[in-house]
């Protein structure tokens, strides 16, 4: 059995990956990954940067590593699982057989000038709808006010953080998955090509950032066979 680690994008808990594990099967097994401060850890005090999430990633997963292994993410989740395998790189350790990207621009171009400016009002309210998909009946509700936005906000502070390091490229594969209508741009996706030995295959769904909700059984399907022998 092969296991796909998935990591979260900006707010989002362990339970945000259920769509995927809804079609993980005997052969692939689907074990989404949770960060201090939401779900389950929710006591826990929020992570300080990018390298903090990506150590606590490595300290929950350091001894589950000796079977084969895939990572996931999309959006934040999708910059934090390429981190994370730097870092099992860094530490000489074992692998993912392959890197599975979604809806968000490779390491090296992410960062544009205009994604690292933190929206305010009216057009911060916006990109939780349009952006990150949140339905407009909950942009007004109490709770999600009192104890989601402030997390999705400070995710996204320490994301736009972040600052490419060049390395050279992996030796192994990378997928990634596109929305047609999501604001990062086609170039800005074959960019993951210098992360890779290998040539990067790029998969597009019709839809906007959020797209995969709309596509779980199909991802999980084109992850399956990559794994096919």
């Amino acid at each position: 059995m092969i296991t796909l680690f998935c990591f979260p994008y900006a707010g989002a808990d362990g339970k945000a990956y259920a769509p995927l594990e809804a079609f993980a099967d005997n052969h692939l097994k689907v074990v989404p990954l949770e960060l201090p401060a939401r779900g389950e850890r929710y006591r826990e005090p929020i992570s300080g940067s990018i390298d903090e999430m990506v150590d606590d990633f490595f300290r929950q997963l350091e001894g589950k590593l000796h079977s084969p292994f895939a990572v996931f993410g999309h959006s934040m989740g999708a910059l934090l699982s390429y981190l994370f395998a730097r870092k099992l790189e860094e530490k000489e350790l074992s692998m993912p057989l392959h890197l599975f990207v979604s809806g968000c621009a490779a390491p090296a171009v992410v960062m544009t000038a205009s994604r690292r400016r933190m929206l305010q009002g009216k057009e911060w309210e916006s990109s939780l709808e349009e952006v990150m998909g949140i339905p407009t009946a909950m942009l007004d509700n109490e709770v999600f006010r009192i104890i989601y936005e402030p997390l999705i906000r400070q995710d996204l502070v320490l994301f736009k953080q972040y600052h490419y390091r060049e390395q050279a490229p992996f030796d192994i594969p990378v997928t990634v998955f596109t929305g047609t209508e999501d604001r990062v741009t086609a170039d800005e996706m074959a960019a993951w090509q210098r992360e890779t030995n290998h040539r990067v295959s790029i998969v597009p769904f019709n839809g906007k950032h959020h797209f995969w909700r709309d596509y779980p059984e199909e991802i999980m399907t084109i992850i399956k066979k990559q794994f096919t022998v």
